[in-house]
């Protein structure tokens, strides 16, 4: 998911990783009345985006950093005041394809999102990764950011088609793929961030199509896969010591082989070819785990695992034993789809192989016991609680994932809503902890690996300067006051990971608001002129040096250009930041000849879809573009 936190976020994060404070139950946790000014990086002058792969790759760190120690179990339930475990983990993170950019760069191999986004209709106006952030080139600016949000852990992945253009299963990696990750982790360590490298974010290389396969085809995805894996270990490992294997694996079965509305855009076969996307990705998670259980752990000292995306579900009606089972499935077909064969007794769960029958594939008898326990820690990916009706059944002939599930929305009008859509229910993520806590007893402990928000009007200085603050103030509030009490009552949680550090391509949403007063939005690349609906000249955005917070335009220490119908809209906001809104030099403007030096981003705020089901059992789709990235999954 994808939002850029904003500075109150960034100060109750850096507040409760430096001090493990001790907090009392009221006021909520990471309420801060006047937030302390954050020194940031000054600025640096925009200059047009360097030509071919990044430098090479500096020496790389020969003494591993130290690794965190595991934290100490949460304390025993009980009263007086709450504190997280010594030693909690408190980061960012971000994914490859929705920053990195450069996808024609240093001989990277098209994924299954740059062909996805080729697709007429697949992509709200056909935008894509192909620029992103520019993380490739800029990214010794992100990690200054790291710095200044004070962030002790940051979750990244590693583009497979960076390193394997078709998805290899034998030879070397590319040189500047190798370089460019190198350069990454060594950066990491020397500002003494802890990094945590996930293998695969739904950037799977476009010549190996999707992951619906069985037979050879999925013999020859699964050894590509591992091949890739251990060509990571090898080369990263003395400094990575916390691996994800994959990233929301429903996300990338489901949505993209049942909805459709995710690469590889699949909708033909909604009874069966989910689960055969499923059941790939849990052996290419097993054939990772394994490699580097036999061959890298004892040397290298490190954890894997992976992170489980997952609602809260709860019944409409309490008392209705109906909605009571209808909610317990629709959380079982979504976490414990994968999570119960992983950290649970190494199959699907009972329930859902009664529902699916011999759609199901079965697991042979190794493959159960090499899934069970092969992962160090649990990841999770949560945001928001859903409020199920068990529906009447529907049964097709030929099968479908959701006739399988049978739930149907019922949000409570009481419940705060994001402008996607989405619950604000502080107390369904207290639950859903410890349901994992309960049911799987994770040895290593929850990772929690992504939570944030979308915030409406993010289309000025002023509206972010002040509702978007004072909303994200409140939902960490709420959220991490649920995870303290979560801990408190039992669930081992030893890291929170907010999503996203940088602006990026969101994947699916619905573009909303606009500045009544023309675009207001951030240009950052080579993408060309801007696109239909810019207007007005340029101007550039100089940070100050110290004492001031950072722009509510964007979290990053870059050079920003702001359009917009004139300066007048935003100075005064600007001002309250110790900002300074100036005409750029000729040298500083985009060459169109060029194709432009900055990227071009659409300044719409960007949303994550909302998997609500329509009638016809597909959801919203779309993907847009944001000056301050907003989307709530990754």
């Amino acid at each position: 998911m994808r939002w850029a936190p904003p500075a109150v976020a960034a100060l109750c994060l850096a507040s409760a990783a430096a001090a493990q404070a001790v907090m009392p139950a009221a006021p909520p946790p990471c309420v801060v009345a006047t937030p302390t000014p954050v020194v940031v990086p000054p600025c640096v002058v925009a200059t047009p985006a360097p030509v071919g792969p990044p430098p090479v790759a500096a020496p790389t760190v020969t003494a591993p950093p130290p690794v965190p120690a595991v934290p100490v179990a949460p304390p025993a339930a009980g009263g007086g005041a709450k504190a997280f475990p010594r030693g909690f983990l408190w980061g960012t993170a971000t994914s490859s394809y929705q920053i990195e950019g450069a996808v024609n760069e240093g001989g990277r191999g098209p994924s299954i999102w740059d062909t996805f986004c080729k697709q007429p209709g697949a992509v709200v106006n056909g935008e894509c990764g192909t620029v992103a952030t520019d993380h490739y080139h800029k990214y010794e600016e992100d990690l200054d950011l790291l710095v200044a949000l004070g962030v002790k852990v940051y979750r990244f992945s590693i583009a497979w088609s960076r390193l394997y253009p078709v998805g290899e299963t034998t030879g070397e990696p590319l040189p500047d793929g190798v370089a460019f990750y190198n350069n990454l982790i060594d950066g990491l360590v020397r500002r003494n961030i802890t990094p945590a490298a996930t293998l695969y974010h739904w950037d799977l290389p476009a010549a190996l199509e999707h992951w619906a396969v069985e037979g050879p085809k999925r013999d020859n995805l699964i050894n590509a896969f591992g091949h890739y894996s251990r060509t990571c270990f090898r080369l990263y490992g003395d400094r990575v010591k916390h691996w994800l294997t994959l990233n929301e694996p429903w996300v990338a079965a489901i949505i993209g082989h049942v909805v459709g509305e995710h690469a590889p855009g699949h909708t033909e076969k909604p009874g069966t070819e989910g689960y055969v996307a499923a059941h790939a990705l849990l052996l290419g998670h097993l054939r990772s785990a394994r490699i580097y259980k036999d061959e890298f752990q004892t040397a290298q000292r490190g954890l894997i695992g992976l992170t489980l995306n997952s609602d809260w579900h709860i019944p409409f009606d309490a008392a209705d034993p109906a909605d009571v089972e209808a909610a317990a499935r629709n959380t079982e077909f979504v976490l414990g789809h994968f999570a119960h064969p992983i950290f649970g007794a190494g199959d699907y769960p009972p329930r859902m192989k009664a529902i699916v029958g011999d759609r199901l594939p079965a697991f042979t008898a190794a493959e159960v016991a090499g899934l069970q326990g092969s992962a160090d820690f649990f990841g999770l990916n949560h945001y928001t609680t859903r409020r199920v009706k068990a529906q009447a059944p529907w049964a097709p002939p030929e099968g479908n994932y959701w006739a399988d599930i049978l739930t149907e929305d019922k949000p409570d009008p009481a419940w705060a809503q994001t402008p996607m859509g989405w619950s604000v229910v502080p107390s369904g993520f207290k639950a859903l902890l410890l349901h994992i806590q309960a049911t799987y007893a994770p040895k290593g402990g929850i990772w929690v690996m992504e939570n944030g928000l979308a915030a409406d009007g993010e289309v000025s200085a002023a509206s972010l300067n002040a509702t978007a603050a004072v909303e994200r103030q409140s939902f960490f509030s709420g959220y991490l006051g649920a995870m303290q009490e979560a801990i408190t009552q039992g669930a081992d949680v030893r890291a929170y990971c907010i999503w996203s550090l940088l602006d990026n391509c969101t994947w699916a949403g619905v573009a909303v608001g606009r500045d009544a007063r023309g675009r207001v939005g951030v240009v950052l690349g080579g993408q060309g002129v801007p696109g239909d609906g810019w207007a007005g000249p340029e101007f550039e955005l100089t940070r100050p040096t110290v004492g001031a917070l950072p722009c509510p335009l964007a979290p990053c220490s870059r050079v920003l250009v702001a359009q917009s119908s004139g300066p007048s809209a935003m100075t005064s906001a600007l001002a309250l930041c110790g900002w300074t809104l100036r005409t750029p030099t000729a040298s500083a403007r985009p060459n169109p000849s060029l194709g432009g030096t900055r990227r071009s981003l659409r300044p719409t705020r960007s949303v994550r879809e909302r998997w609500g089901r329509r009638g016809d059992g597909r959801g919203v789709s779309g993907v847009v573009w944001s000056h301050v990235s907003s989307a709530a999954a990754g």
